[in-house]
């Protein structure tokens, strides 16, 4: 019988060799951790932690200690640092996101202990993460995979919303205060029958937080109608009975009609895709493929890759042979959620959970991050997506100094013809011949330089104006 402890492993299913052709829109890859600092890397998400408006990584462990944790971006010195324990005894963590719970400015962190079988929040006591507080939210008799932060009574502060894949339930707790203090549970549905995630949204266009659940014993993707604002939930509402083993649910507006679609994956049947909401108040119909080439995706997550803004999914792909785990990216080629073909960021990983997308080098486009509980590694590629210009990124070309304030100079082993600075939104500000550029009466932010080379070539380096 399958429990708890082994339910991770043993869903690896074997399929066919995973092969697409890649292009190279993103960086290579950079580690954030490993072994030597965290085993068994679950879910991974940022948020600005330490207060000094960049984002931070939120790491989650399911090993049996330090089950918490977050690494500081030091840029613009093109590094993530220092590992730093937030909790050395909750044990077993798989969700983990940050959210300001008790309404101090800062933000605290949120994460579930399948190992625990409970849901805790850390208060950021001294707002730059050094110092933390575990409170508990709410104890369970058998695992929690999933909780996430939204208000759900429309009272301005965060409360929690939570499935259980072994308990079979969705339910809410109130912050009753704003302050992190919270009621019992509110229970949702019981018939959450391998709930595995829950995202939140205005489904029907009324104004306040519905919710949206992966049911992956029963196939089943549901969404679940907040009938007065104030958190009293209809009972499920169907939306595809069709999904063999659904693991993962997103909501986003997948067709640019300014309401929000039903993303899925489901692991059994190697499919990902999205459910129209064809009235915007919740009325979903059409069942639109996105995928089902890749084996067994149990990762997603929907963010705009390639600044053109529409959403985008990001994926992954587990095989039986090498390469055994796989990233990908899959563009949305009109913003009517018609997809291409899966595009390889990383074919060298082995067992990927989880996926993320946010502007880790504050350039204006977001990068993608990655957990492997197989290698112990977690990381992340630069988008190397440059606004409004078709062209890939300069590899074998430094600018310096990066950040600049006045002077920017190129070096390259190839004769320059002239320089020319856009801003990311492909406006042109300025041309000058030569390898270097004043760019002092530049305003603070990052532009795209655009270099021409004498034998009439091309390419694109982006830089950040202090």
């Amino acid at each position: 019988m399958m429990t708890k402890f082994n339910l991770s492993l043993s869903i690896l299913l074997l399929f066919p060799v995973f092969c697409y052709t890649s292009i190279a829109q993103f960086g290579e890859n950079n580690l954030i951790t490993d072994i030597d600092n965290l085993v068994v890397p679950y879910s991974i998400s940022t948020a600005d932690i330490d207060g000094d408006n960049d984002l931070d990584v939120l790491l989650s462990s399911s090993h049996l200690s330090n089950g918490a944790n977050w690494s500081e971006n030091m840029f613009p010195l093109e590094e993530i640092n220092t590992l730093y324990i937030i909790s050395e005894t909750f044990n077993g963590s798989r969700s983990i996101i940050g959210g300001d719970i008790d309404n101090d400015g800062d933000i605290d962190v949120l994460s579930t202990s399948g190992a625990d079988d409970k849901i805790v929040w850390f208060k950021n006591l001294d707002g730059l993460g050094t110092s933390w507080q575990e409170l508990l939210v709410l104890n369970f008799e058998d695992g929690v995979l999933d909780a996430r932060l939204y208000d759900i009574d429309s009272d301005g502060d965060l409360d929690v919303v939570y499935i259980s894949f072994f308990e079979e339930k969705l339910g809410w707790l109130e912050n009753l205060d704003g302050l992190g203090n919270f009621s019992s549970a509110n229970i949702i549905s019981i018939t959450a029958f391998g709930g595995s995630q829950v995202a939140g949204g205005d489904i029907d266009g009324d104004g306040d937080i519905d919710l949206l659940s992966a049911n992956g014993a029963i196939d089943t993707v549901a969404w679940h109608e907040n009938l007065d604002g104030q958190g009293a939930f209809s009972p499920p509402q169907n939306i595809s009975q069709n999904n063999d083993g659904v693991i993962q649910v997103r909501l986003a507006d997948m067709d640019g009609d300014s309401d929000l679609d039903a993303i899925a994956c489901s692991i059994s049947d190697d499919k990902i895709a999205w459910y129209e909401n064809s009235n915007g108040q919740g009325g979903f119909t059409t069942e639109h493929i996105i995928n089902t080439t890749s084996n067994a995706p149990r990762a997603l997550f929907t963010s705009d890759l390639d600044n053109d803004g529409d959403i985008d999914i990001l994926s992954m792909a587990q095989n039986e042979e090498a390469p055994l785990g796989i990233l990908y990216w899959i563009e949305n080629l009109d913003g009517l959620g018609n997809f291409g073909s899966p595009v390889i960021i990383n074919d060298e990983l082995h067992a990927i959970r989880s996926v993320h997308a946010a502007d880790l080098d504050n350039d204006g486009d977001n990068d993608v991050l990655y957990s492997d509980i197989a290698l112990n590694t977690s990381g992340w590629h630069e988008n190397l997506t440059i606004l409004g210009v078709d062209k890939q990124e300069l590899v074998n070309v430094t600018i310096y100094p990066n950040p600049v304030t006045s002077l920017l100079q190129v070096t390259v082993q190839k004769q320059i013809k002239s320089l020319e600075v856009y801003t990311m939104f492909n406006k042109k500000l300025m041309q000058i011949e030569g390898d270097s550029i004043a760019v002092a009466s530049l305003a603070s932010a990052t532009y795209v330089l655009k270099v021409i080379f004498e034998d009439g070539s091309e390419g694109y380096k982006k830089f950040i104006k202090e």
